[in-house]
């Protein structure tokens, strides 16, 4: 196959069919999950977290089964150019009658104006770029990693105990560090994490509410965390078009932030402590808003995310189900775009079978027209030859009468 334009490779092709056809998928997976929250009324944080994996994993899973399952769209320049190739390698391609039906620079420009004009491509191409631009922006926030540990500093004795007791207790052993560079707690590193507070909370908050605020962050390392929300951007950087898995991912960080509240309460045992840790928290992000960094796990949060997490903590939250008519127009949503799909699917499968009908027609005739020349390339050389011979003969006769 001749390719001109790297984007009509046949698996950017499948990529592209999958692309599309992700938009549903994602679309069904959210609808899944808000519909079992929904109906099983999930009230416990740690069950709302393990549907929110289950559901984003789904999501990372449906694409890659999808591109191994469908068929890449034959192009027809694609065809000719095949065709063409075989011509040549045929015998006497040049004393084919008629020619070639294309010849092979004519199948090359057809073949470059088929890829620039295919829709599949330019969602390929699009793609490439936005995915290449979010992972530009992963590798800031892994280089921002590295800044924020600088010019930390050790905590004294007294704390240095209460951080190796909340350790013991969760059963965990990272560094803690207070630091200028940064404006709130927050958990960072993979492989050898560590616990940066704000210097300043150090004098600014009481003891009961710096140690919960220790735990809490404890807690996102323990539950390893800080590699889930890795996973997590790469999932948004590839699938970053759809609206479904910046939602869920949403979800996520909300569940695993209560989660880690719980943690923090239950280790702790200062559950009035922690909610004015979080209140804290709030007015400080109200006052001087943190910077934001990709790959870390804090305390931090949207302002309502920090109620909803202060009334849970309190244990004053409504713990009946609030997504009302959401799950059911989730799952009209992507009921609809299901039938859409499959409606258009037989449609490209008609596609595919008469491109095949098609492809499969000229290469019966190609064959025919090769059969046709060999045998009229049989016939002439026959015919010279008994020329050559008749010729000789006659010569030899004229040669005996002289």
């Amino acid at each position: 196959m001749i390719g001109p334009d790297w984007l009509s490779d046949p698996f950017l092709q499948r990529v592209s069919m999958a692309l599309v056809h992700f938009l549903w998928q994602g679309v069904l997976v959210v609808a899944a999950y808000s519909l079992v929250v929904w109906l099983f009324n999930a009230r416990r944080a740690q069950t709302r977290y393990a549907l929110c994996l289950a559901a984003m994993s789904a999501m990372v899973v449906c694409p890659v089964v999808t591109v191994m399952l469908v068929d890449a769209p034959v192009s027809e320049a694609i065809v000719v150019a095949e065709v063409d190739q075989e011509n040549l390698a045929g015998p006497g391609p040049h004393l084919l009658a008629g020619g070639p039906r294309f010849p092979l620079p004519e199948a090359e420009e057809m073949l470059a104006t088929d890829a620039k004009g295919d829709w599949r491509t330019w969602i390929v191409s699009v793609w490439l770029v936005g995915v290449s631009l979010l992972t530009a922006r992963l590798i800031v926030g892994l280089i921002g990693i590295g800044r924020l540990k600088r010019d930390a500093a050790a905590l004294d004795d007294q704390w240095t105990r209460t951080v190796r007791r909340l350790c013991d207790r969760l059963n965990v052993l990272p560094d803690v560090f207070a630091s200028t560079r940064v404006r709130e707690a927050m958990a960072v590193g993979f492989f050898r994490p560590v616990v940066l507070i704000p210097a300043s909370w150090l004098t600014q908050m009481s003891p009961d509410m710096l140690e919960a605020v220790i735990a809490h962050e404890l807690a996102h390392i323990r539950r390893f965390d800080l590699w889930v929300n890795l996973l997590q951007r790469l999932v948004e950087t590839v699938l970053f078009y759809h609206p479904a898995v910046w939602w869920l991912s949403q979800r996520m960080r909300v569940e695993r932030e209560m989660c880690c509240d719980e943690m923090a309460v239950e280790v702790t045992q200062q559950r009035v402590a922690y909610a004015s840790a979080l209140e804290f928290v709030a007015q400080q992000r109200l006052a001087t808003p943190p910077e934001v960094s990709l790959l870390v796990a804090g305390i931090g949060g949207h302002d309502m995310t920090l109620l909803n997490r202060v009334r849970n903590v309190l244990g004053t939250s409504d713990k009946t189900n609030r997504m009302g008519w959401m799950p059911v127009g989730m799952l009209v949503l992507a009921a609809t775009l299901t039938i859409a799909f499959a409606v258009s699917a037989p449609a490209e499968e008609g596609e595919r079978e008469r491109e095949r009908d098609r492809r499969e027609v000229r290469e019966d005739d190609e064959r025919r027209d090769r059969e046709i020349e060999r045998r009229h390339t049989e016939r002439r050389e026959r015919e010279h030859r008994e020329r050559d011979e008749g010729a000789r003969r006659e010569g030899e006769r004229q040669a005996d009468a002289s």
